[in-house]
């Protein structure tokens, strides 16, 4: 990686770090989100950025706002059977 972008990636997570040390809330998660194995600053910071209600929203609220909830698609005559069509 050239230096030059190595030290413009340095100075943001600087930068980065100096804002969520001053919002007490943002640091907090931070330190819980770290704490979880194989979960570092980046993540910590793209989770706090992308999901501002993660620590307000019970599990099953948070999977669904992501996208990972299983939710069933089931709706009119097909609900719950496969049906297969032969052309």
């Amino acid at each position: 990686m050239p230096k030059i972008l190595q030290a413009q990636i340095e100075t943001i997570t600087r930068q980065i770090e100096q804002e969520v040390a001053k919002v007490d809330h943002w640091r907090i998660k931070t330190e819980i989100l770290t704490s979880i194995p194989s979960v570092g600053k980046v993540l910590a910071y793209t989770l706090l950025s992308e999901l501002p209600e993660l620590g307000s929203l019970n599990r099953k609220e948070i999977a669904a706002l992501v996208g990972v909830a299983p939710i069933n698609r089931d709706r009119g005559k097909l609900n719950g059977k496969c049906v297969f069509r032969r052309t």
